[in-house]
């Protein structure tokens, strides 16, 4: 996995070092192909650091998970903040879901008419 990280970084590294001699030749070629090739560049160049950034957070994450120190500070139960995303523990208490045959969990949604409306 470290020699994956190594190799999506020593990409974006190369295609940086290409757009830098290609912008160097800017003279020799028209605009239209300088910029295009530049973009081309540099777009690849962005998707080998993205693919390098998320490597090493996976990485991270891995070590943590796996290492019985580190693994206390990222496993243990952490109060979720006003307004976040319902965890897997508060799954069974969310209502307007479908369960896995199909049928509505929890109360019925009230309509436009309805006076319990909020």
């Amino acid at each position: 996995m470290i020699g994956a990280i190594a190799e999506q970084a020593g990409l974006c590294w190369g295609f940086e070092q290409d757009a830098q001699r290609f912008d160097a030749t800017r003279n020799k070629i028209s605009k239209e192909h300088h910029r295009l090739v530049l973009r081309a560049l540099s777009e690849a160049g962005g998707h080998s650091l993205l693919g390098a950034a998320h490597s090493l957070g996976n990485l991270g994450l891995r070590i943590a998970l796996l290492d019985p120190q580190a693994g206390l500070g990222t496993q243990t139960r952490r109060a979720e903040p006003a307004g976040a995303w319902p965890t897997t523990a508060a799954r069974g208490t969310r209502s307007g879901l479908t369960s896995k045959r199909g049928a509505t969990m929890g109360r019925k949604r009230p309509s436009r008419g309805d006076p319990e409306r909020v």
